[in-house]
């Protein structure tokens, strides 16, 4: 609400399932996805917003970045701590 037009620069997806394959594509997590999480499933999950300006950066590689914050998590049952 207070910066809308950081909207439209956050990624598309929030992570995806770690599994035989590194980014099991049936388990991407974004808004149509509606499978059901089970327990003992790990994930990469990963937000923050993408292709930002910094017009006061002197190197003309750093005019535009990123900034990505990621982590991996375990799925368990409500009742259980990790």
């Amino acid at each position: 609400k207070k910066r809308p037009e950081y909207e439209a620069k956050f990624l598309r997806n929030i992570g995806f399932a770690l599994g035989l394959e590194y980014r099991d594509p049936l388990y991407v997590i974004n808004a149509k996805n509606q499978r059901e999480l089970k327990k003992d499933m790990v994930f990469n999950l990963c937000v923050g917003p993408e292709n930002l300006d910094a017009p006061a950066a002197t190197d003309p590689k750093s005019k535009v970045f990123s900034l990505i914050i990621a982590d991996t998590v375990l799925v368990k049952q409500p009742s259980e701590e990790c």
